[in-house]
């Protein structure tokens, strides 16, 4: 079974390409470091690139755990019926920690991926988890 994870939601400002993008999603920036000296908890910053003329709050995104691996994390997003072919985008920011993790199966690195309506067309990231020293 898949863990719906609770997040903070920042909206950012909108950046913007000199053309219009494909159809697929941006891929996220992730930013993942371990909060405790036992790597036993993950902080997690996760900024996304929606369309801005899709218009978002935080009842339309959902931050999902893979229920076989505990570092692959989908990010999905509803009430999106335009395209990703944009030229302005608008910045979310998702924050989030990951507890009770096993570090010895981590190997350092979580997995983002940021899914649309058409899982074909979803793009992720691998992230290096930091050590805060």
């Amino acid at each position: 079974m898949s863990v719906t994870f609770p997040f903070e939601f920042t909206i950012g400002n909108t950046i913007e390409f000199k053309n219009n993008t494909g159809s697929n999603p941006l891929m996220p920036l992730v930013q993942a470091s371990y909060t405790d000296l036992k790597k036993n908890s993950i902080s997690v910053s996760v900024n996304i690139f929606i369309n801005d003329e899709v218009k978002i709050a935080h009842k339309d995104i959902n931050v999902i755990q893979d229920e076989l691996n505990q570092y692959l994390f989908f990010v999905e997003y509803t009430n999106d019926t335009i395209t990703n072919a944009a030229k302005t985008f608008r910045n979310y920011r998702l924050d989030f920690e990951i507890n009770q993790i096993n570090a010895d199966d981590n190997h350092g690195e979580i997995v983002v991926y940021m899914k649309d309506e058409d899982p074909t067309l979803s793009r992720g990231t691998v992230t290096t988890v930091q050590h805060n020293n």
